[in-house]
C-alpha cells in the first residue's frame, strides 16, 4: 500500500520540476560564433633577378714562389724585412762571393792565355800554309798546323764558355726575387752554409702574389649541365668568348662583395666525385683576399630577368612538393602547388603557381586549412623578408653547393 502511494508522488514531483529546468535553460547566453583565424597576406615581389648558382672553395695564389739558391757556399747578409713587400728583382740574400770572384779572375786569364795561343797558331799556320803552296812544306806538315789552329780557336771557346758560368754563378751569390709579391721570413740565418744546385737547394724563403687571386671551386654535374644548355640555347657564352661572372664573399662578409671572373675550366668531370673542377680569377689590390680562405663563390648563369619572389616563410612541405596558401576575393584560403627557383636574400623565386597579383598567406599558416575562411591582415612582402645572414664558420668547404630550387 506504501508503495502505491510513493509512484503517484513522484511522478509529481519530477513533472512539476520539469518547467522549471527548462527555464534554467533558457536563460543560458546563446554560444559566439568561431571567429576565422588570423593570418598575415602579402602580394609577391616583382624584382630583377640574376640567376646564378652557388658554391664553396678555397682561394689560392696566383703564383707562388720557393727562392732557392742556384750556388753553394755561407750565407752573408738578409736584406728584405719579414712578410713584408718585394719587388721583382730585389736582392733578399747574399752568398760569400770571394770563391766566385776568384774563379772569374782565373778564367779571365785563362781566356787571355787560350787567345794568346790561338793567336800564335794562326800565325805558324799562315807561315806553314805559304811554305805549303812553294812546295816547301809536306802535306802532313801543313795538316797538322790546321788542326793546331783550329784546336786554339775551340779552347778560346772553352775558356770563354767557363769565364760566362763563373760570371753567372758569381751574380748568383745575390739571390733576387722571382716575382713581387709578399714574402715569408727567413729560413736560414747569415752565416749558415747554404746548398745550391738543382735537386737539393737549401728553401731560403717563400713568396707569394697577392692581386689577383683565384678561387678553385668543385662544380657539380647538375650545373654542369645546366651551363652548357645554357650556352647551347644561345642564353649564355662560355668563358672563353665571354668573361664569365664570378662573385666572391668571405666567411665573414656579407653577400659577395668581390667581382670577377671565371678563366678556367678543367677538361672532365672527376669520375669520382661526379664534380667539374673551375677557377675564378678575382683582382685584389687592397689584399682583403688571401690563399687559403674559405670562399663563398657565386656563378652567374645568363642574363637577369624578371621574377616573382615569396618570403621563404610563405612556403610549406606537403608529400615533399612545396606548397603555399592563397587568399581569394571572399577570404577563402586556397591550396597551391608550386615550383619554386633560388633563394635570395630570403626570397625564393617562384617559377610556377603564384601571380604578381595573387595574396599569400606569410604568417599564420599552422591555422589555416584548404577551403576555410581566414581574417587576413595585409603588409608588404619586402618587410617580412629580412636579408639572410650569409656569414659561415670558417670549416672545410663543401664539394659543392649549387643554389637550384627543388
Amino acid at each position: 500500500m506504501r508503495a502505491r502511494t510513493r509512484r503517484p508522488l513522484l511522478t509529481c514531483v519530477i513533472i512539476l520540476t520539469m518547467p522549471f529546468a527548462g527555464c534554467e535553460d533558457a536563460r543560458k547566453p546563446m554560444a559566439a560564433p568561431t571567429r576565422p583565424p588570423a593570418v598575415t597576406i602579402a602580394r609577391p615581389l616583382v624584382r630583377d633577378y640574376q640567376p646564378h648558382a652557388d658554391f664553396t672553395g678555397r682561394t689560392e695564389a696566383v703564383e707562388e714562389v720557393e727562392v732557392r739558391p742556384r750556388v753553394s757556399g755561407f750565407l752573408e747578409s738578409i736584406f728584405f724585412q719579414a712578410g713584408g713587400e718585394v719587388m721583382q728583382g730585389d736582392v733578399l740574400f747574399e752568398i760569400d762571393a770571394r770563391p766566385y770572384r776568384a774563379e772569374v779572375d782565373r778564367l779571365e786569364a785563362e781566356v787571355v792565355r787560350a787567345e794568346a795561343m790561338a793567336k800564335q797558331a794562326e800565325v805558324e799556320y799562315a807561315r806553314l800554309k805559304d811554305l805549303y803552296e812553294k812546295e816547301s812544306a809536306t802535306q802532313i806538315e801543313f795538316e797538322r798546323h790546321i788542326a793546331s789552329r783550329d784546336s786554339s780557336k775551340a779552347q778560346v771557346a772553352a775558356a770563354k764558355a767557363a769565364l760566362d758560368r763563373a760570371r753567372l754563378d758569381l751574380e748568383w751569390t745575390k739571390v733576387t726575387a722571382p716575382i713581387g709579391g709578399r714574402i715569408s721570413r727567413n729560413y736560414v740565418d747569415a752565416g749558415n752554409l747554404v746548398q745550391g744546385g738543382i735537386g737539393s737547394a737549401t728553401l731560403l724563403t717563400r713568396i707569394v702574389r697577392f692581386d689577383p687571386m683565384y678561387a678553385y671551386i668543385d662544380m657539380d654535374e647538375r650545373t654542369v649541365l645546366t651551363i652548357q644548355k645554357l650556352i647551347r640555347d644561345g642564353k649564355m657564352q662560355g668563358y672563353r668568348q665571354q668573361n664569365c661572372a664570378a662573385r666572391l664573399g668571405l666567411a665573414i662578409e656579407q653577400g659577395f662583395p668581390h667581382e670577377g671572373g671565371i678563366d678556367f675550366v678543367e677538361n672532365k668531370i672527376d669520375a669520382n666525385t661526379g664534380t667539374l673542377r673551375v677557377r675564378a680569377v678575382f683582382p685584389n689590390s687592397k689584399l682583403i683576399l688571401s690563399p687559403g680562405l674559405f670562399a663563398r663563390v657565386r656563378i652567374l648563369l645568363g642574363e637577369p630577368s624578371s621574377a616573382i619572389m615569396i618570403s621563404e616563410k610563405a612556403i610549406s612541405f606537403d608529400q615533399g612538393q612545396r606548397f603555399v596558401y592563397v587568399m581569394n576575393e571572399k577570404n577563402i584560403a586556397e591550396y597551391r602547388l608550386i615550383e619554386v627557383g633560388d633563394l635570395e636574400d630570403g626570397l625564393r623565386v617562384i617559377i610556377k603557381g603564384v601571380g604578381p597579383n595573387d595574396w599569400v598567406v606569410v604568417n599564420g599558416i599552422q591555422r589555416v586549412r584548404p577551403g576555410s575562411a581566414v581574417e587576413p591582415q595585409r603588409v608588404d612582402m619586402a618587410a617580412l623578408s629580412a636579408p639572410v645572414d650569409r656569414t659561415v664558420p670558417t670549416t672545410q668547404p663543401a664539394t659543392s653547393a649549387a643554389s637550384h630550387g627543388g
